[in-house]
């Protein structure tokens, strides 16, 4: 029973977006396949707008692309159901007006995938450094002299003896001269040759060359004496 002086008022509930899509579509006569054949919308997405199942769609942009053809297709508002829609997911939590943007950020945030393409241009740079490095070694090998090292003799001194025993290193792809004369040189770049000397004072010059023609050359003077004029 009414209080005095009060009187009750049945208030009609608004319809929900789902259900005015739902009526629209039943009084076509037409099935959700139907639907799907004539916008190219899928069933899925005209299913989950009906039941208002919004989690199930996709960014705002593409929900309201759907919304526009189904209400175009079934005769109704498009301005009153989408502003329908918009007030229903902010209600379901949802902000659909930025249903895009908050799409993005989430790709933005997950995992790196590797591609194909992710090793195009690691591997370009990989390449590109170990050809420059190739080069430079070529250049600065070919650029300086190659090394002469003399083990034996001393470079300057006196002996008894009219032959004597040079042995040293060189580069390994060098070629060496003993006074002008080609002398073997090993792959490791270490030669050995016995020279003749004559009384007195010998000039033995010893010349490494490599392949670009630079050179490095280191002279020896040995002096031979008879072992008498040594008493």
């Amino acid at each position: 029973m009414a209080a005095a002086g009060f009187r009750f008022r049945k208030i009609k509930s608004q319809p929900l977006l789902g259900q005015k899509l739902l009526r629209a579509r039943k009084k076509m006569g037409v099935d959700l396949e139907a639907a799907e054949r004539e916008i190219k919308v899928r069933v899925r997405y005209l299913e989950a707008l009906e039941q208002g199942d919004y989690r199930a769609l996709p960014s705002n942009v593409y929900v309201k692309g759907f919304l526009q053809s189904y209400c175009k297709y079934l005769g109704i508002d498009f301005a009153e159901i989408y502003q329908l829609y918009q007030k229903e997911g902010r209600v379901c939590g949802m902000n659909t007006e930025n249903q895009l943007i908050k799409t993005d950020e989430k790709v933005g945030k997950s995992s790196l995938v590797i591609t194909p393409k992710s090793f195009i241009w690691p591997s370009v740079i990989v390449a590109v450094v170990l050809i420059v490095g190739y080069v430079f070694y070529q250049v600065t090998g070919f650029a300086s002299a190659p090394k002469l090292e003399i083990a034996s003799p001393s470079r300057d001194m006196i002996v008894t003896e009219n032959n004597m025993l040079f042995e040293g290193t060189t580069d390994g792809d060098a070629s060496l001269t003993i006074n002008g004369q080609a002398v073997t040189v090993n792959s490791d770049g270490h030669f050995k040759e016995a020279i003749a000397l004559q009384n007195g004072l010998n000039t033995v010059e010893l010349k490494a060359r490599n392949k670009s023609k630079r050179e490095t050359k280191k002279i020896c003077i040995i002096e031979v004496k008879e072992k008498t004029a040594l008493k």
